[in-house]
């Protein structure tokens, strides 16, 4: 007669119970429900990739083997019960409670401090693999999109149907894909209206797939994400093009604000920079705002802005004002990027003050241009909005290394040069804790970095590290990546990572709010203030492009 004990909740292919068993001098009860023949060696590996073996005999004795080391004891069973007692005094790693789970035909579960995973009964037919861990593609301010799944060897016909996940209500699944021919898979995800933590189970038809994970995902009910863009005219008076979304179908509202743009007497420079500045400040912005811009061009003197605003007494007053609020006024704890471009008129008599007032507009000296003529505005202005396109974007840079190293070894990722001549690099200490593997103390030198421990992603003895990163121009460089290991004083190359094969690299765009303000006073005449309004649509043509082209 085959012994069997009953475990609670049924199905097949779900979790029906977890076993408690305290492995000390005492025993526990496991509850009960559908029947699993628990008799024979259930064979598998722990989280460190060694075998570990436990068997259960007809004549109620059990014992475990795991590296060339043996226990045993005995247990009783009846319909509902499993008491389970041990003669031999539990030392060293096997010390403490077991917890053992049974999921349809494996087990899994710890004894002390020794993790095992799928074990599977010897001659059920069932493949053990380990589920390593879950990992999702967004920060707190954004809404994840994308799960991977890291397993201990690919899954032969695996679906986002054999995927089962709880925890958050209305997650909705994409098509599961594999990643290569790793054992990683991305599924896409949707329909949730808030975050939480997800719980995923995998269960396939003659794979034993333990144990579930759990994830946190995040949703931001915020602004769509993208690049808002508000323009003002100004000249006695201002003309206002409200902060929206720029894309394809947005872009012919903002050409044909341009286009209607006329001039006028009169130069209300700092009043319409400081509206600007509001503007910003009342949007409604995506919570992955990266960058904060104001690009203002204008060919004279303000003569206007202290009657439009009279509560500043001279235009001085009103300049500094402005100033004060560029450089220290927060938008979404941002600060604010502004450039200002000067073409002086014919009209300006003092070119020193025509320098100052413009440069006032800049939130730093660097960002000030002084232009002869108006050919060079359209030019500056391109370069202007390629800069800040860039700006507002990110790389999620993802290495893999063997993990066989040392607790405690410094590595470090080049992306341009050696190790000790470059000046673009990624470095931390290598952290073997338990079956974690993380990079602690993270630096990162010639670009920007989020976390300074990074958890890797186990597969086999390889292990990957995702950083996300940013910098100015056209991100990290990634063609020529090389690992070095050591310490501080003397690293080494690891020949055997490859700098291609061994990194996948994705860009993202982050949201950026740009406001252009544009003299259109009477001044400029009809020729120059057409080259203005060219140069502001050449601008809308450069931001709107960069987000096709993702």
């Amino acid at each position: 007669m085959k012994k069997t004990i009953k475990l609670i909740g049924g199905g097949a292919i779900a979790i029906a119970a977890i076993a408690v068993l305290l492995f000390a001098f005492a025993g526990c009860i496991i509850d009960t429900g559908d029947e699993a023949d628990f008799v024979g060696t259930w064979t598998g590996q722990n989280d460190d990739g060694e075998v570990f073996t436990i068997t259960f005999t007809e004549s109620s004795t059990w014992s475990y083997t795991y590296k060339g080391s043996t226990k045993n004891g005995t247990y009783s069973v009846t319909d509902t019960v499993l008491l389970v007692s041990t003669t031999a005094t539990l030392t060293g790693d096997e010390t403490g409670t077991a917890t053992v789970g049974f999921w349809s035909n494996t087990m899994w579960g710890r004894i002390g401090n020794i993790y095992f995973s799928a074990l599977v009964k010897e001659g059920s037919g069932m493949t053990s693999v380990s589920f390593y861990g879950v990992t999702q593609d967004a920060r707190s301010t954004q809404t994840t999109t994308e799960l991977t799944l890291s397993f201990s060897r690919s899954i032969t016909g695996l679906t986002a149907a054999d995927v089962i996940l709880s925890g958050v209500t209305g997650v909705t699944k994409g098509t599961l894909s594999q990643v290569g021919n790793t054992a990683r898979y991305r599924l896409p995800i949707s329909g949730f209206t808030s975050g939480g933590t997800l719980t995923v189970r995998v269960a396939k038809a003659n794979f034993g797939i333990s144990p579930e994970q759990t994830v946190t995902i995040y949703h931001n009910a915020g602004a769509p994400s993208g690049v808002y863009v508000g323009i003002i005219g100004f000249n006695n008076a201002l003309h206002e093009k409200n902060i929206a979304v720029l894309d394809t179908s947005s872009k012919g509202g903002f050409d044909t604000f341009i286009d209607g743009l006329s001039t006028a007497s009169g130069t209300a420079l700092y009043h319409a920079v400081n509206k600007a500045v509001s503007s910003l400040a009342a949007a409604s912005l995506p919570a992955d705002l990266t960058n904060v811009s104001i690009v203002t061009f204008t060919d004279g003197l303000d003569n206007a802005s202290i009657d439009l605003d009279e509560s500043f007494n001279t235009v001085n007053d009103y300049r500094d004002h402005v100033n004060n609020r560029i450089k220290n006024d927060k938008i979404r704890t941002l600060s604010i990027n502004a450039y200002s471009i000067g073409v002086q008129g014919n009209d300006v008599s003092n070119e020193t003050e025509f320098t100052a007032g413009v440069k006032a507009m800049a939130s730093n000296d660097a960002n000030y241009s002084g232009l002869d003529n108006m050919d060079a505005l359209n030019d500056k202005l391109a370069e202007i909005a390629a800069s800040l396109y860039s700006v507002s974007s990110t790389q999620t840079i993802s290495l893999t290394i063997p993990g066989g190293y040392d607790d405690g070894t410094i590595m470090r990722f080049t992306f341009a040069g050696d190790a000790a001549a470059s000046s673009t690099y990624i470095q931390g200490t290598y952290k073997r804790d338990g079956t974690v593997r993380r990079l602690d103390n993270v630096t990162y030198v010639g670009m920007t970095g989020e976390g300074t421990s990074i958890t890797g992603v186990r597969d086999g003895i390889f292990v990957t590290f995702t950083f996300n990163v940013g910098s100015t121009g056209s991100g990290v460089p990634t063609d020529n990546i090389k690992h070095w290991t050591g310490t501080l004083s003397d690293l080494s190359i690891n020949s055997e990572f490859d700098g291609t094969s061994s990194v996948e690299t994705t860009t993202e765009r982050k949201s950026a709010a740009i406001i252009l303000v544009l003299d259109c006073s009477n001044s400029l005449g009809t020729e120059d203030f057409a080259a203005v309004k060219a140069a502001a649509k050449e601008f809308i043509d450069i931001l709107n492009d960069g987000q096709e082209d993702d």
